[in-house]
């Protein structure tokens, strides 16, 4: 028998005891505190993994998410699943498009105070005050990219019942420079004239008689390169995403953005 005394005897070690004496059993403590405290703290990340599927899909839990755990443990998994879906079903989503969706996550959100806020307290005036604090030298198409991240977020967590009324992203405003607004300010004479080149070559259209030149002097297959980026009008990541078995000998197909 445990440490028998008179009055009952002990079981248990280190933590809390149960003490049983005339027929009762009294939990007692000791100055090692609740033993499952201390189990919950040990097991916590275990714990969490077992409980997350079963909690992503309950929405009272969703809603208590914070923004930034809500799209860690929820939204980036649903662009993970429209990833997989055949190129021509509507819901099928770029991986060029996830990848800019988590460099934004990464550089303009993980980090901020937005992503502490419930996501059942968020209001949009917390969505104003965050475009509104995002820096302003950054271009309009930025904070526009922005803004759709966290919209598209807003809109996913209202279709999946974890976020009540309307997306508060929807009718706010986007700044940032605009376009043809460069401004060279702060950067050293160096920086401030390999700006003014991009600028200038952002802004020139190179016409038919330029391309012909160019064709005409470049080797293969930079003159494939050449004539495919001057005469199909496809963007730069379409561009980029071009793998030769895309062309039939008579027709390019897009399937892919870079």
């Amino acid at each position: 028998m445990d440490q028998a005394t008179n009055r009952g005897f002990w079981a248990g070690d280190q933590g809390a005891r149960d003490c049983f004496a005339e027929g009762e059993c009294r939990r007692l403590q000791d100055r090692w505190g609740d033993p499952l405290d201390k189990l919950r703290e040990l097991f916590h990340d275990k714990i969490t993994a077992i409980l997350a599927p079963i909690n992503r899909e309950n929405p009272t839990v969703k809603a208590a998410f914070t923004l930034g755990e809500f799209i860690k443990q929820n939204y980036f998994l649903r662009l993970e699943y429209r990833l997989g879906v055949p190129t021509d079903n509507d819901l099928h989503i770029e991986p060029a498009t996830v990848k800019g969706y988590k460099d934004i996550w990464k550089v303009h959100v993980e980090d901020k105070q937005i992503s502490k806020i419930q996501l059942r307290n968020f209001t949009a005036r917390d969505a104003r005050n965050f475009l509104e604090l995002l820096p302003q030298q950054l271009s309009h198409n930025t904070h526009m990219r922005i803004k759709a991240f966290l919209s598209g977020v807003f809109s996913w967590a209202i279709a999946d019942s974890a976020f009540q009324g309307a997306n508060p992203f929807e009718d706010q405003k986007a700044g940032g420079r605009k376009k043809g607004e460069t401004s060279f300010e702060g950067l050293t004479e160096g920086e401030r004239r390999r700006k003014e080149k991009i600028k200038a070559s952002n802004e020139h259209a190179y016409t038919l008689e330029e391309v012909a030149e160019m064709l005409d002097k470049l080797p293969e297959p930079a003159r494939t390169v050449c004539a495919v980026a001057a005469l199909t009008g496809l963007t730069r990541s379409e561009l980029k995403g071009l793998k030769w078995t895309d062309y039939d000998g008579d027709t390019i197909s897009v399937k892919r953005k870079v």
